[in-house]
């Protein structure tokens, strides 16, 4: 596979037009705090046994 950062680059600057004519130039972000599970390295590509060590992340 092949790709054409000419054509990423035209692609990326038609989101961003459309972006700006529909909502202006600045993005409004709410400060958010996301958890997650962190699997243990070990058991995170085992596919037949449930992980067992797993923490909790932010």
């Amino acid at each position: 596979m092949r790709i054409d950062l000419n054509e990423v680059e035209k692609a990326l600057q038609n989101l961003l037009a459309e972006r700006r004519k529909h909502k202006g130039d600045v993005i409004e972000m709410e400060p958010v705090d996301y958890y997650y599970w962190a699997i243990d390295r070990e058991e995170l590509f085992n596919l037949y046994n449930d992980p067992t060590h797993l923490i909790l992340g932010s």
